[in-house]
């Protein structure tokens, strides 16, 4: 999975470091190969090469990405009570009926998605 960093990204690190990247570290080709985190205290850590290939070992958070997370998501429970009150009774009741089974379905498609990708 490729991840994009950017300079100010909020970063936690597993053993307690807090701080943001201040420094991204690109090669010639413009490809980031390492970052540094500056702290509050204005301490800086280089992370490069072996640091970043399993981000969930040193890390729980850069910018949007949370490596905290559980192992997987859990799909939606199927035991939803899908009665619930609508005034109109009919087509349109059923319909939206429909629209929340597909719903269901479609946000369980997407967490399945998701676990198979990590």
């Amino acid at each position: 999975m490729n991840f994009k960093f950017n300079k100010g990204d909020y970063v936690e690190t597993i053993d307690g470091k807090i701080g943001y990247i201040d420094i991204i570290h690109m090669n010639c080709h413009d490809v980031m190969y390492g970052f540094t985190m500056r702290t509050s205290e204005g301490i800086g850590y280089g992370y490069e090469g072996e640091d970043l290939v399993d981000l969930n070992k040193k890390f729980k958070r850069i910018g949007k990405y949370n490596f905290s997370v559980g192992s997987e998501l859990k799909p939606l429970s199927s035991n939803i009570n899908w009665d619930f009150d609508i005034k109109n009774e009919g087509i349109f009741k059923h319909n939206i009926r429909l629209g929340m089974f597909d719903m269901y379905d479609k946000i369980n498609e997407i967490v399945n998605y998701i676990n198979k990708s990590k």
